[in-house]
């Protein structure tokens, strides 16, 4: 395969007979100038500049993006400073953390945003958790916003935002292949004021050895995986209407944390539609009214015990294992306005929003009455090849509500201010949060920035952590309460016409977290003590040249929550890009130091070790509508492991070994 590959990059490279001074550049002419000119629109109300926002930011151009090579969200949250990617068991699928905070599976501190619309729902306040691989094929542009934001995005927003635009203007095709038989097909269309994207991709997996849990032994397992993509923008100056939606499938690998070939599978598809429209009163005064709705279904099924684990407990009497087949689906909609007054001196932005979620709906099939299983109500019954469905959870709907104001004022001619303050009612819980936002910004000089930032964020508790229920594996909590975040960082950030770097301590504190503990193997949620942790950040990037650049990230948690082991201490990336007439080639190196992972109930830890990850990625301009990619992901083809979620499983998760990807995209 890899022979191949290069066999064909090199009959493209070869049939490109015409003069390099010819090249378009629209690939490779990537000024970081124009990189720290673009307008950050998801850390506050107003759109500012990388130096004058309310928090430390990275941004991806989508020429950036191309010429990286990486295919998904969580591959690029491991170069920006604070984020951290890992495979998760539940399911074989990567979350993203932030600032040193991971609980469970999926994350829920991390809030992702599509073309202006939050990416949730009602059954798991997660981001990653409703769409778990989004793609960079046909972004125009990507924003990692470190710190909490819940007062521009309400609940979940606790300590990241990733805000993702996909008003691609480029017209293009792009067919890809690989290991594993690996395949792909990107298309991207726009005309005028409409934009459409299609992606499909997927593979057959990777060999593994994976651990059974229940025998001992050792299972030969793959981890194959279907994804497609759908997007339909419509803009103009004044209305935007948006429409996504994703599909992810897979099979084997990890289900729960045990691995069947045979059960173990995953369908989950997202929907989310949002329209909105803004109507200039004055120049001075605009009125933006939006409504919105989130679909979310989703099939999962998986085996949940040993051969026999119910000898003599059942009726009648089966040494079958416990297996189980789930459907889930919630719908979200919601209405939201925002007024904004522009000043000579400043903004202000006053706003509400309202949000009814339905009551989730889900049906378990299981070949044993869960429910008996669930109060330990013996014997249970057996339904061999006709399952009885159980509720996974106790329908209840919601309804939420928030008012919230921004005041940006430039009180002398270098330093800004930022005052923010939101309200959030949730009914389910019948609780409130006042959340205030400070921001104070100072122009040193024309090229360094001093940033002081106070704020706090919160995340009421969804409806998996409150009405789960008949099953021995995960149990809701209905007496819970939101877990709010008290934050305070300090920034410096600098930058010229080269090079840039942006340097933050930042110190939180965490008061009624919600988290998962083990009692007797199965997972509950429960509200906990106040913590805090706090870390370092650095961001640097320099552009030597029009040919040569070099941009590199590290941050440092110098303490950690107590609950938050599974994520590193310590992460860091560099990339160098070069270029070379019609070659220009990134070589990227990511480090994630070593993590922990129950063994047990007694709380008694593995710790796994440190790694490296490499990828290459060789780009190459064949004239002005063709383009090629050669991708090398995991270079060394290095075995690493990550922390599994709970303690049945006592060795990490295996990631995938090297992945040889040839892309070809034709503009046109």
């Amino acid at each position: 395969m890899h022979l191949k590959l290069t066999l064909l990059l090199l009959g493209l490279t070869w049939g490109s007979a015409w003069a390099a001074d010819a090249i378009d550049q629209y690939y490779f002419s990537l000024s970081l100038e124009e990189l720290l000119a673009v307008e950050v629109s998801g850390a506050s109300f107003s759109i500012e500049t990388p130096a004058y926002t309310p928090a430390s930011v990275t941004v991806f151009s989508a020429k950036e993006i191309q010429q990286l090579g990486l295919r998904h969200l969580h591959e690029l949250s491991n170069l920006v400073p604070g984020f951290q990617s890992k495979r998760q068991s539940e399911n074989g699928l990567h979350s993203v953390s932030a600032r040193g905070r991971q609980i469970g599976s999926s994350t829920r501190s991390v809030k992702i945003i599509i073309n202006g619309q939050v990416i949730t729902t009602g059954y798991i306040g997660s981001s990653m958790g409703s769409i778990s691989n989004v793609p960079l094929d046909n972004v125009s542009k990507i924003e990692f916003i470190r710190g909490p934001g819940s007062v521009v995005f309400g609940s979940g927003a606790l300590l990241g935002i990733i805000n993702i635009e996909t008003y691609s203007d480029e017209n293009f095709a792009q067919l890809g292949f690989g290991n594993h038989n690996y395949a792909s097909s990107v298309v991207n269309y726009s005309h005028e004021d409409v934009q459409f994207s299609a992606i499909f991709r997927g593979d057959l997996g990777e060999d593994y050895s994976l651990k059974d849990i229940d025998s001992g032994h050792r299972i030969d397992a793959k981890d194959p995986y279907s994804e497609s993509y759908f997007y339909l923008v419509k803009r103009n100056d004044k209305t935007l209407f948006s429409l996504h939606h994703n599909r992810l499938s897979n099979r084997g690998y990890y289900s729960i944390e045990r691995v069947d070939n045979d059960i173990n599978g995953l369908d989950k598809q997202y929907t989310v539609a949002s329209l909105r429209h803004t109507s200039q009163v004055n120049a001075n005064f605009d009125l933006t009214s939006s409504v919105y709705a989130n679909i979310r279904r989703l099939t999962f099924a998986a085996r949940l015990s040993a051969p026999g684990a119910l000898v003599g407990l059942s009726n009648p009497n089966s040494a079958a294992p416990i297996e189980t087949n789930s459907t889930i689906e919630s719908q979200q909609y919601g209405v939201k306005i925002v007024a904004d007054w522009l000043f000579i001196d400043g903004h202000l932005s006053v706003g509400g929003e309202y949000q009814y979620t339905e009551p989730v709906s889900s049906l378990m099939h299981s070949n044993f009455n869960l429910q008996q299983l669930s109060l330990q109500e013996f014997p249970v019954d057996y339904y061999d090849n006709d399952p009885v469905a159980t509720p996974l959870l106790h329908e209840e709907d919601n309804h939420s509500l928030a008012w919230f104001a921004e005041l940006q004022q430039q009180v002398s001619p270098r330093l800004n201010t930022i005052y923010s303050m939101r309200f959030d009612y949730s009914k389910n819980i019948e609780e409130g949060e006042v959340l205030p936002r400070l921001a104070l910004i100072y122009e040193l000089t024309e090229h360094h920035y001093l940033k002081a930032l106070f704020s706090q964020a919160f995340r009421a508790p969804d409806a998996i952590e409150l009405n789960a229920i008949n099953n021995n594996t995960l149990i809701g909590n209905p007496d819970l309460s939101s877990e709010t975040i008290t934050s305070s960082e300090f920034v410096w950030f600098s930058q010229y016409a080269n090079f840039y770097f942006n340097m933050a301590y930042f110190f939180n504190q965490i008061d009624n977290a919600i988290e998962q503990t083990s009692v007797q193997g199965t997972r509950v949620f429960k509200n906990q003590s106040s913590e805090s942790n706090d870390g370092l950040e650095f961001e640097y990037r320099h552009q030597f040249n029009s040919s040569m650049s070099v941009r590199a990230s590290y941050s440092r948690m110098l303490n950690m929550l107590g609950s938050s082991f599974r994520v590193s201490d310590t992460t860091g990336s560099i990339t160098f890009s070069g270029r070379y007439q019609r070659w220009q080639v990134n070589l990227t190196s990511m480090y994630l130091s070593d993590s922990e992972m129950l063994m047990n109930d007694n709380n008694d830890r593995l710790r796994l070790p440190s790694y490296w990850h490499h990828n290459t990625a060789i780009n190459y301009q064949h004239n002005e509508e063709l383009h090629s990619q050669l991708l090398v992901n995991n270079v060394q083809d290095r075995q690493y492991f990550t922390p599994t979620v709970s303690s049945i499983l006592d060795e990490g998760l295996p990631a995938r070994g090297r992945e040889v990807i040839y892309r070809l995209k034709f503009r046109f």
